[in-house]
């Protein structure tokens, strides 16, 4: 009778407990939700009306839902969306104006599933319109789409691009899926120019970031990513062109730790720049005729055996193949392990710091370059044949049994 008492009182103290908890848990204030339906029979003033009424009359941390659809478009939507609001674009919304929707503000606008906007135009289909207003652009699902050649789908101009999923394509000659001044990032969905000398990314000086997803050029001459100083780090997803460079910066940096980077042209390169390049994992190829993996002009290049596959060129710079991302301290101040593969000059470690540093020297000039991690011994083994992790964790198992079975004993 006893045992039993102690059970209904552990019951009743666990549930006081569990209310408790529940009752002093914070109550979370929800961001409100302002829909608007597009009818195929509304005039682009009006929509323009409805829409932005909607904006306005939302509070900070608010979301504007469009829906519907209208086709045909073939005037400018203008949308102001402040700081703090943000518009889901879940309507197809086609037409054939040269710019089909330009923004202001500084708030974002996100194309999720289920959208669609498209146009057979030549201009920028969506843009910021005032280098002074930062609208960000996010791609979590739909379709942007731009026929026309010379035509843009994305143009940040002063806003950031963030592309999570669904497709941004831009399939005429000289098409551009995105361009922008500011940042790209492309973590899901399919970013991709089909037509002769079309790009899918310019983030011109600009840093772009790749670590899902698919980056592609198909048509002839075609760049799947061009930048000036920007630097591109890619660490997942797949990047490729098809008759072109894969990565073409002029003078940014380029890093690859994962993923794929490839070109199947004839003559070009998985990656050209003039800046420098680490290749720390992933795999970078040019499976075309006289086709060069890396193409360094005046800068320096480290990457790991095994993750390159065709030609290298430089014409000033250092192309060095390296064995290990696990470097032994004791190889400070000695080439071990580094392979000059193309270039006229010298490459030694430096393992004085927090992480190795490979020197590069040409001529009289001087490059670093960080690489790896120090190399780590495992962990001496322990009774059984484990190691001491294994071990440590093998007393917690016990001690849990052993608690668990004094509970059970004890009511």
């Amino acid at each position: 009778m006893q045992t039993r008492s102690r059970k209904y009182i552990s019951v009743l103290l666990t549930l006081l407990m569990m209310a408790g908890v529940i009752a002093a848990a914070p109550v979370v204030a929800r961001a409100a939700d302002h829909s608007v339906v597009i009818a195929g029979t509304d005039t682009v003033a009006q929509i323009q009306t409805n829409i932005q009424n909607k904006i306005d009359a939302a509070a900070s941390g608010d979301t504007v839902t469009i829906t519907g659809s209208k086709t045909g478009v073939a005037a400018l939507l203008a949308l102001t969306i402040p700081a703090g609001k943000k518009v889901i674009w879940k309507a197809t919304y086609t037409g054939s104006n040269r710019t089909l929707i330009t923004f202001y503000g500084k708030g974002t606008f996100e194309i999720a599933q289920g959208g669609t906007i498209s146009t057979t135009g030549i201009g920028n289909m969506i843009c910021n319109n005032d280098p002074n207003e930062k609208v960000t652009f996010v791609v979590s699902g739909g379709t942007l789409s731009v026929s026309g050649d010379g035509g843009t789908a994305i143009c940040g101009d002063s806003g950031d691009v963030i592309v999570t999923g669904g497709t941004v394509e831009a399939t005429g000659e000289y098409g551009y899926a995105i361009y922008s001044y500011t940042n790209i990032t492309v973590s899901g969905g399919m970013v991709q120019a089909t037509g002769a000398d079309g790009r899918a990314l310019d983030a011109c000086e600009a840093n772009v970031t790749i670590s899902g997803g698919t980056v592609k050029a198909t048509g002839d001459y075609g760049q799947a990513i061009k930048t000036t100083s920007g630097s591109v780090t890619v660490s997942g997803g797949t990047v490729q062109a098809s008759d072109g460079d894969a990565i073409y910066s002029d003078s940014g940096d380029v890093t690859v730790s994962g993923g794929t980077v490839t070109t199947a042209g004839a003559g070009y390169e998985a990656i050209f720049t003039n800046g420098n390049v680490k290749i720390s994992g992933g795999m970078v190829k040019a499976t075309g005729a006289g086709g060069n993996a890396i193409y360094v002009g005046s800068g320096v290049a480290a990457y790991l055996a095994g993750t390159c596959t065709g030609g290298f060129f430089v014409n000033s710079g250092l192309i060095v193949e390296v064995d290990t991302l696990a470097v032994p301290a004791a190889r400070d101040g000695a080439s071990t392990g580094l392979t000059v593969k193309k270039g006229t000059g010298t490459a030694a470690w430096d393992c004085t710091g927090a992480k190795p540093v490979i020197n590069f020297t040409i001529g009289t000039a001087t490059k670093t370059m960080e690489w790896g991690d120090y190399y780590t011994a495992p962990p001496a083994k322990g009774i059984f044949g484990t190691n001491a992790k294994w071990y440590g964790a093998w007393w917690h198992y016990l001690l849990f049994f052993l608690g668990f079975g004094f509970i059970w004993m004890w009511f």
